[in-house]
């Protein structure tokens, strides 16, 4: 089971392709992003993870964040 506050990284070809962890508003739902493809995201590890664009759920929880440096900032339309 994914522990809270822990992201796992997955490499395909020695880069990072894919990155699991749980929802950071507590509902319990894991969060599988893939790195590249339809929906790309910019992926940087310097300080700490960072994702870019936003993350959004449309169903479930509807929570809508960012990763930044490895900190979670939750978006004031969370949950709606």
């Amino acid at each position: 089971d994914p522990l809270p506050g822990v992201m796992y990284i997955f490499h395909e070809d020695g880069k990072p392709h894919f990155v699991d962890f749980l929802c950071p508003c507590g509902c319990g739902h894991t969060v599988p992003t893939y790195l590249n493809g339809i929906y790309p995201r910019c992926w940087n590890y310097s300080a700490g993870p960072t994702l870019s664009p936003s993350i959004r759920f449309t169903s479930g929880c509807k929570a809508h964040f960012t990763i930044t440096n490895g900190v979670v900032t939750m978006h004031d339309d969370s949950g709606k």
